[in-house]
Formats: C-alpha cells, sequence, structure tokens
C-alpha cells in the first residue's frame, strides 16, 4: 500500500511539473514569469529545421537555430517540440518573436508570429496621512513610481470619483472611524494593494500612527524616569554628606579602679583629627 502511495505521489509531481512547464505566455506577460511560445506546423508535420527569429522593441534582431551553434542567450531554449521557453521573462523580452519550421525537404510547414509584451511589477503601495485641524490628508504613496492608476477604498468599498493620490477627508462629514487603504495598477497584469488604515474622527491628535503616538509616550515615559533618578541620586548624595559631618558616639566600659568590680559606661566624642580621649 505504501509503495502504491509513493508511485501515486510521484505521478502527480511529475504532472504538477509538466503542466507548470507548458504554461503558454499571453501577449501580455508579469516579469519574473516562467512560460513558453509556440509555433504550429502544417498538419502537425515533425520540423527537421526550426528557427526562431526576434525583434526587440528598441530595434535590435537575433534569430537562434535548433541544433545549432547560434543558440539562444540565456534564459532562453528552444525545446524538443520547438517551443520558445523562458524561465524568467524580463522587460528585455518584449517583442516580435517569428516562428519558422522546415522539413527534411527544406520546405517551409511552419511560420508563426507572436507579439509578447513584459511588464513590471507593481510596486505596493503604503498609506501615510497628515492631519488639520478641520481634516485629515491621506497619501497612497508609491515610492516615487510614476505612471500608475490609483484607486481609493472605504472600508473595502472602492470610491469611483477618487483616483488622485491623495484623499482629502473633512472632519465635519466623518461619523465614526473608518478604514482606508489604496491600490495602484502598472499594467492590466500588475495590481498591488496597501495596508488599511483607520482614520479617526475625533481630535486631530488621534490621527497619529499608533507607532507614533508609541514613540511620544515612551520617550516621555523615559524623560520622566530619567528625572526621578536625577532626584533620587541628589538626595542620597545630600544625605551622605550630611550624615559624613556629624560626631560619631562609641561606648567603652572603663575600669576605675582595682578593687571595684563595677565599670562606668563613658561616651567618648570621635572626631577625624583627635589624637587623644580624656576621660573625666
Amino acid at each position: 500500500m505504501s509503495c502504491q502511495h509513493n508511485l501515486l505521489l510521484l505521478f502527480l509531481c511529475d504532472f504538477a511539473a509538466l503542466t507548470v512547464s507548458a504554461q503558454t505566455c499571453g501577449e501580455q506577460v508579469l516579469e519574473g514569469t516562467s512560460c513558453s511560445i509556440y509555433g504550429k506546423t502544417r498538419n502537425n508535420e515533425k520540423a527537421a529545421d526550426i528557427r526562431w527569429a526576434f525583434t526587440s522593441s528598441n530595434g535590435n534582431s537575433a534569430e537562434w537555430k535548433k541544433g545549432s551553434r547560434r543558440k539562444p542567450p540565456a534564459g532562453l531554449t528552444i525545446e524538443e517540440d520547438g517551443s520558445l521557453r523562458f524561465i524568467s521573462v524580463d522587460q528585455s523580452n518584449t517583442g516580435t518573436y517569428k516562428y519558422k519550421a522546415f522539413n527534411a525537404n527544406g520546405q517551409q510547414i511552419g511560420d508563426e508570429t507572436v507579439e509578447l509584451k513584459v511588464y513590471a511589477k507593481t510596486p505596493k503601495p503604503t498609506v501615510k496621512r497628515e492631519c488639520t485641524t478641520n481634516s485629515v490628508i491621506l497619501i497612497c504613496d508609491t515610492a516615487n513610481y510614476k505612471d500608475l492608476n490609483i484607486f481609493w477604498y472605504e472600508d473595502d468599498k472602492i470610491l469611483k470619483d477618487e483616483t488622485k493620490p491623495y484623499l482629502t477627508l473633512m472632519r465635519s462629514k466623518m461619523k465614526k472611524n473608518k478604514g482606508y487603504s489604496c491600490s495602484v495598477q502598472s499594467s492590466p497584469v500588475s495590481r498591488e494593494h496597501s495596508n488599511r488604515i483607520t482614520v479617526s474622527s475625533s481630535s486631530p491628535g488621534l490621527c497619529l500612527d499608533f507607532w507614533v503616538m508609541l514613540s511620544i509616550l515612551a520617550g516621555g515615559g523615559a524623560l520622566l524616569l530619567l528625572l526621578l533618578s536625577v532626584l533620587i541620586c541628589c538626595a542620597c548624595r545630600s544625605y551622605g554628606q550630611h550624615k559624613k559631618n556629624q560626631p560619631s558616639f562609641e561606648t567603652h566600659f572603663v575600669y576605675r579602679n582595682d578593687e571595684e568590680t563595677d565599670y562606668e559606661t563613658v561616651n567618648v566624642t570621635k572626631h577625624k583629627k583627635a589624637t587623644a580621649c580624656n576621660i573625666s
């Protein structure tokens, strides 16, 4: 039973690998995608000679032939079925690809043209806010990326008329705390969404970010602790100096004469510079 399970698992893994490797590139592809473009032959006739020609978006051209020295550059391979496989597409792969196939007699049996457009990944935006007495201004920060389509959301509902990088909220129209977020789109195949933040309808001070408020409170607490430490140190030092300047007393037992067995307690005052003690 265990052997059957292992064989089934191996079959599924091989099938998944074949499925991933057989992914077809669309006309619009996101950079980093692994995919292939295919050419067809007449009546599915087996090709003896397969060639791919590439013209980039800036006009540069190249031609590759299967089984010859004119191989595709790193990241591109011509597979056994004649397809052109991209390990990980990037924007330099944007352009026109022409497929030509010939049989053993040199007759052309395949001719295909494929357009490929590779788009960069859209950056993940972040929402920042600025507060005034009467309004809250939200800013969809895209790290200086340009040519992006921007969308705003209020409690996950899109605000249809808001497409600018900033959103102004008037406090007089805010009834309760709501969540806001933005999304940016750089291409038909790439879109990113920011985290949602909650905007307070109360005082402007509550508009600050949680971590900013926490930093302010932590800074104030640290300052208060420092002041208390200084006061305690000063008090301890003052007390130590005061105690040091006071005379100290020691109790001694003095034997008054050889015949008496009683002792008399005498307080002797000790001073720093004293050299002898007078006992009366």
